[in-house]
């Protein structure tokens, strides 16, 4: 997966959470390889609620530790070419300490939003107000396994109405990554694991 992101030539990565299931010890393999990922502008990062379920501060600490933003409540401003937007992170919404309209209240409006937040059902929470154009999230690794004509089997709380790809709002966009990790069942079917290139366009 890093090696196909790095082949993008990406100008900037997102990471939105759940970097590990059940095993702490197992981020200080990760971190080595996610610091392998090259995008110009960095790569920035929200933690879900499996991070929080193990170790939040050390997960973060061990991601900082190798070059990734982790966003906690935070906005930052990405320019390049004399267009910006305001990448928008916020905390885990299950197990975390969120504050959406506090991370909000930096967004001026004048210039699109991005929302990292782990969890795609809380697009319901988002203000139709123009400030956030997209948000990004993960979460139900698409359910895993998936039948023709029915579906996921099995969601997670949070991640039941939007699980997987492109939704459309009033005035936003969400868009559902599948991830590229298991749990619980040590499988996939009809459900192939993603990494997800956007083209965002200033007009």
């Amino acid at each position: 997966a890093i090696n196909l992101t790095n082949q993008l030539k990406p100008d900037l990565v997102v990471l939105t959470g759940d970097f590990i299931w059940h095993e702490l010890d197992a981020i200080y393999g990760l971190t080595p390889l996610l610091a392998g990922l090259n995008p110009r502008f960095g790569i920035h990062a929200v933690l879900g609620n499996h991070d929080h379920w193990l170790d939040a501060e050390v997960i973060a600490s061990e991601m900082i530790k190798v070059g990734i933003n982790v966003m906690r409540n935070e906005t930052r401003s990405i320019s390049s070419g004399g267009d910006s937007f305001q990448l928008i992170g916020v905390d885990d919404g299950w197990s975390g300490k969120p504050d959406l309209m506090r991370s909000l209240g930096e967004v001026d409006g004048r210039t699109p939003g991005i929302l990292l937040w782990h969890e795609p059902d809380l697009a319901d929470q988002v203000p139709q107000d123009g400030r956030v154009a997209l948000q990004l999230s993960g979460h139900t690794h698409g359910g895993q396994v998936r039948l023709p004509g029915k579906g996921a089997l099995i969601l997670p709380y949070l991640g039941i109405k939007y699980d997987c790809g492109l939704y459309r709002f009033e005035r936003m966009y969400l868009y559902t990554n599948r991830g590229i990790g298991i749990i619980s069942i040590p499988f996939r079917f009809n459900c192939r694991p993603e990494v997800t290139s956007f083209i965002l366009s200033g007009t």
